[in-house]
């Protein structure tokens, strides 16, 4: 089998990176992850101090737009490298703060 030659990915193996995050406040929010400006995963923030939520996902090894937002607080936003042959992969700690509006 070939690969595509246009298309580099068809021949690399997708890398595991992690995302942790935390709000200000003990007030619990619902939260998207994006990658890419495509959704990966919602869920809800846990009080600081009870636990930690750690997310696992896999992507392509290269640049990447992270990017976690929540009604009510600022937009949080990294361009990012995913690179190949990360044992255990990258980990990106998100604080989301209160939003000034």
């Amino acid at each position: 089998m070939t690969s595509c030659t246009t298309c580099k990915q068809s021949a690399q193996t997708k890398v595991p990176f992690y995302c942790i995050v935390q709000t200000e406040g003990d007030q619990a929010v619902i939260y998207e992850i994006q990658l890419d400006g495509k959704l990966i995963t919602s869920a809800r923030t846990i009080p600081k101090g009870k636990a930690t939520q750690m997310h696992e996902f896999t992507a392509f090894p290269g640049d990447h737009d992270l990017k976690v937002t929540a009604p009510g607080c600022e937009k949080w936003e990294k361009a990012i490298t995913l690179t190949d042959g990360i044992k255990y992969g990258q980990t990106f700690q998100v604080e989301l703060k209160k939003s000034e509006k």
